[in-house]
């Protein structure tokens, strides 16, 4: 797969700063973690997907891997052609 274009990167650090700070504003015991990070979603930790942003707010998913089971929420989002930068 194509690594992602610049602009695909902004908005996601963009995305990532604005969901951690309001986490941490609200107290909230969730984490925010940015692609690549792994997401099995069985018990075969050889099969991943890694979502943009995966959002996990149980910390008995997170391992040094990643997060084992479905997170929280997750963004996902299109490569951004690069006829629109």
């Amino acid at each position: 797969m194509a690594p992602p274009g610049r602009k695909h990167q902004q908005i996601l650090s963009a995305l990532h700063a604005v969901i951690y700070n309001y986490i941490q504003t609200k107290g909230g015991n969730c984490e925010v973690y940015p692609a690549p990070f792994a997401v099995f979603l069985s018990r075969d930790d050889s099969n991943y997907v890694e979502p943009d942003l995966s959002i996990i707010c149980n910390p008995n998913k997170l391992t040094d891997k990643g997060c084992t089971g479905a997170p929280d929420w997750i963004i996902e989002f299109p490569s951004i052609p690069s006829q629109t930068l």
